[in-house]
């Protein structure tokens, strides 16, 4: 598990703790004063400001994202993987009535191709064996 969903004591999302969150507890981020260069060099979308919140965390609420992309337990599969491409996220908690009710990853998503492309199967086991290359 490299990452889950947190909620509220009613069920509902209200963030995201991720391995790479818990990975950054205790490591160096420069504060957002040690980054105040205007220009090219200047940090974009919070990300300094965010790393260093993330590595002082001694909480899940401080060490959670916050900004989470979810989907509906209805939303096409298709559209859950562009999603995840576009915003490079690894995993999605899925909602149903605003409370969560699971979570796909990028390994569900592959799962899933397989199944389409082998009638079923997401091991295609029967028609393809895995190769070896022999040095």
């Amino acid at each position: 598990v490299s990452g889950l969903p947190v909620v509220d004591v009613d069920d509902r999302l209200v963030g995201i703790i991720t391995e790479s969150d818990l990975l950054l507890k205790g490591q160096y981020a420069p504060t957002p004063r040690d980054t105040e260069t205007p220009g090219i060099f200047a940090p974009k979308h919070g990300g300094v400001t965010e790393a260093y919140r993330k590595a002082q965390a001694e909480t899940v609420e401080q060490a959670m994202t916050k900004k989470v992309l979810w989907f509906e337990e209805d939303s096409l599969v298709s559209d859950i993987a562009r999603a995840m491409v576009e915003r490079a996220v690894n995993r999605v908690p899925i909602l149903r009535g605003g409370v969560v009710v699971g979570i796909v990853s990028r390994m569900d998503i592959i799962r899933s191709l397989a199944a389409e492309v082998n009638g079923g199967d997401a091991c295609g086991a029967e028609k393809s064996q895995p190769k070896v290359l022999k040095i």
